[in-house]
């Protein structure tokens, strides 16, 4: 088995751990507009911002809204740290090359990923750059893309449920970390704890 011709991950809960700063930007958001904040942080993950708030505030002005939960996030963001093992995995790939893919915004992901102390990677595709979020397949089928390789010859990494969905739909293989790989009754390449177990599976060698 030889290893991907590119790795592409998303970035809350696979490379930094800004779950925190999340919840407690939705949290905040979601009391000032008087719905619980447990709907907000659950339908969350894995959704484009925008995404979230034309379902939970239809009624209410999509720009304004978007702005000011970005504004909430980004207040937070230098508290974000790196996901245990990431630096030494985005290391490891050596020449392979590598896209994050988010559903966040540009400005936010950008914030994360500097105070996590990462790399910024050539090629970020975030809420901006599609029309459609996860399980679409359209951001994993654009990193493809921008990076110069086959769908079918990408590994994919990620915590979600629509994650997982959009690298499926989009024919790759995907990798699930964290608890919701646990649970995902559909097929994963592999399902794994954190970064550091991802060494075997990126070098193509079998999982014992």
């Amino acid at each position: 088995m030889t290893g991907p011709a590119a790795v592409l991950l998303d970035l809350d809960g696979v490379l930094v751990d800004s779950m925190p700063a999340i919840r407690q930007a939705l949290t905040e958001w979601s009391m000032s507009r008087g719905f619980p904040p447990e709907l907000a942080n659950r339908l969350a993950h894995g959704r484009r911002t925008v995404d979230l708030v034309r379902l939970l505030t239809p009624e209410l002005d999509e720009a304004a809204e978007v702005a000011a939960i970005t504004g909430l996030e980004a207040a937070r963001c230098r508290a974000v740290r790196p996901i245990r093992g990431a630096a030494e995995f985005l290391a490891r790939l050596g020449q392979t090359p590598w896209a994050v893919v988010t559903s966040g915004l540009r400005q936010v992901s950008l914030a994360k990923l500097t105070a996590a102390g990462l790399p910024i990677p050539e090629v970020l595709v975030c809420a901006e750059d599609v029309l459609l979020s996860k399980p679409n397949p359209e951001c994993y089928l654009r990193a493809a893309r921008e990076l110069g390789v086959e769908p079918g010859e990408c590994l994919v990494v990620e915590d979600a449920l629509a994650g997982f969905e959009a690298a499926r739909a989009a024919g790759m293989d995907c990798v699930g970390l964290g608890p919701a790989a646990v649970d995902y009754p559909g097929e994963l390449r592999a399902r794994v704890t954190d970064l550091t177990e991802l060494q075997p599976i990126t070098t193509g060698e079998e999982r014992t």
